[in-house]
C-alpha cells in the first residue's frame, strides 16, 4: 500500500457509520448534492463567454480573438459562447444553465497555489485559512447536513479542495473498483500490522468499517438503474459516467468535487482551449442528461470554479498568462438561467487585467443557500438571484 492509498483510506474514517450495509435510505430529499467542478489551471473566461463585438477584445487578441461568425449565439447581444460549447448553448437557451460573470476578489493573486487556496478556503487575499469553505460549513453547521449518506466525495484525485480539513465522512475515490481493492488490502494486512505495531493495529481495526462501506457501495451500484446515455470516450467521459452511476445507486453526498485540468494555456492556446472546452461540454452535458434519465436531476446542482481567468492581452506565444476575474457556469433544473452579475469592462482594466464585478463568496452563498438552506457567509451583502 502506498502513501496516497493510505491517506485516501484515512479520509474515510467514520464513513461506514453513515454509509454501511444496514444504512437507512437517505432522508435528504429536500436538500441537494452540490457538484463542484474545478477548472484547474485558470480557464480563459474571455474565450469561453466571448465579447465578440468588443474592439479591445479583437485588438488585444489578434491571433486568439474569435469572430462572431465562429461562435455560438445564445441570444445575448454582446456575448457568445465558444464554438466547442454546443451542448452548453442548448442548455442555456433551455434555461438550465446560468453564467455568473466577473467572478473574483479584491487584491487578486496571480499564483496558482495561492489563488486556488483563496478560492477554496474563501479567504481574503491577505488571510490564510487551513480549512476549505465547505469543510467549515460541514463542521460548524452539522445539523444542516443530516440525512446525507456522507459529507464529501472527491473523485479522480486526492485534492480535497473546498473540503480540505474535513476528514470525517469524506471519501476520496478514483473509481469504485480501486476503492474495493483498497478495502481488501486492509483485510489482508491487518494481522501483519497487528503483531508488532499496536497503533497501526488500532487504525486498521477502525478501517474494517471501510470494508462494509465498500461492500454496500458495490451492492448499490449492482442494483442501480441502467443509464441510457452515451458518455463521451476518455477519462472525463468515464468520470461523468461514474458520477452518474454513484448518484443513480442512491448515494447522496452533500458535496462532490471533480476536476478538469489543463487550463494553464500559456502557449498555442487556440486548439488546446477548444479541446478542453469540448471535453467540458460533452462530459458535463452527458452527466446532466444521465441525471435526468434516472429522475434525480432536481436533486443536483453543478457549479464550476477556477483559481483565476487569463490576461486580456495575448502573449508572444499565442497564449494567455495568469489573470483575474472570469465567468463560471451553474447547471441545474431550478437555476434562473441566463446571465448573472455585471460583464467586466474591457475599457477599464487594472494592470492589463479585468476588474472583478462579483465576489466569489456571493457565488458560494447562492449555492449553499440552494443546496443546504443555510447562509455560508453572514457578512456577505451582495445577493445573486441564481435560483427561483
Amino acid at each position: 500500500m502506498n502513501r496516497r492509498e493510505f491517506l485516501s483510506m484515512l479520509a474515510v474514517q467514520g464513513l461506514a457509520i453513515r454509509f454501511g450495509l444496514d444504512a437507512a435510505p437517505s432522508s435528504s430529499s429536500k436538500k441537494k448534492t452540490l457538484i463542484l467542478l474545478e477548472l484547474k489551471g485558470g480557464n480563459d473566461g474571455l474565450n469561453t463567454v466571448i465579447p465578440v463585438h468588443n474592439k479591445n477584445y479583437q485588438t488585444l487578441r489578434p491571433s486568439l480573438g474569435l469572430q462572431a461568425s465562429e461562435t455560438l449565439d445564445i441570444g445575448e447581444k454582446s456575448l457568445h459562447l465558444h464554438p466547442s460549447l454546443k451542448n452548453f448553448a442548448k442548455l442555456y437557451k433551455k434555461g438550465d444553465l446560468a453564467i455568473v460573470q466577473g467572478l473574483g476578489y479584491p487584491e487578486p493573486n496571480r499564483s496558482h497555489f495561492r489563488s486556488i487556496d483563496i478560492w477554496e478556503t474563501a479567504s481574503d487575499s491577505d488571510e490564510y485559512l487551513d480549512q476549505g469553505w465547505m469543510a467549515r460549513l460541514l463542521e460548524n453547521q452539522k445539523n444542516q447536513f443530516e440525512g446525507y449518506d456522507l459529507d464529501g466525495l472527491v473523485l479522480g484525485n486526492d485534492d480535497l479542495g473546498p473540503l480540505l480539513g474535513h476528514y470525517d465522512s469524506t471519501l476520496i475515490l478514483a473509481n469504485p473498483e480501486r476503492f474495493l481493492k483498497q478495502a481488501g488490502r486492509v483485510r489482508k494486512r491487518k494481522k501483519e500490522f497487528s503483531k508488532g505495531n499496536p497503533a497501526l493495529a488500532h487504525i486498521y481495526k477502525v478501517k474494517e468499517e471501510l470494508m462494509l462501506a465498500a461492500q454496500d457501495l458495490q451492492d448499490r451500484m449492482k442494483t442501480a438503474p441502467k443509464i441510457p446515455v452515451n458518455f463521451p470516450k476518455g477519462q472525463h467521459g468515464k468520470g461523468a459516467e461514474m458520477v452518474s452511476k454513484l448518484l443513480a445507486s442512491g448515494l447522496r453526498p452533500a458535496v462532490m468535487k471533480i476536476t478538469l485540468g489543463g487550463f494553464d494555456t500559456h502557449s498555442n492556446q487556440l486548439k488546446k482551449h477548444a479541446n478542453l472546452l469540448k471535453i467540458l461540454d460533452e462530459s458535463i452535458s452527458s452527466l446532466y442528461e444521465a441525471l435526468h434519465a434516472v429522475g434525480i436531476a432536481q436533486d443536483v446542482v453543478i457549479a464550476s470554479y477556477s483559481e483565476f481567468g487569463r490576461r486580456v492581452k495575448e502573449n508572444g506565444s499565442k497564449g494567455t498568462d495568469h489573470g483575474t476575474a472570469a465567468p463560471h457556469f451553474v447547471l441545474a433544473t431550478g437555476v434562473n438561467g441566463g446571465l448573472h452579475g455585471k460583464t467586466p469592462n474591457l475599457e477599464d482594466l487594472e494592470r492589463g487585467d479585468l476588474k472583478f464585478t462579483t465576489h466569489f463568496r456571493s457565488y458560494y452563498q447562492a449555492l449553499a443557500s440552494e443546496c443546504f438552506d443555510l447562509k455560508a457567509f453572514p457578512s456577505t451583502s451582495e445577493t445573486l438571484n441564481l435560483f427561483s
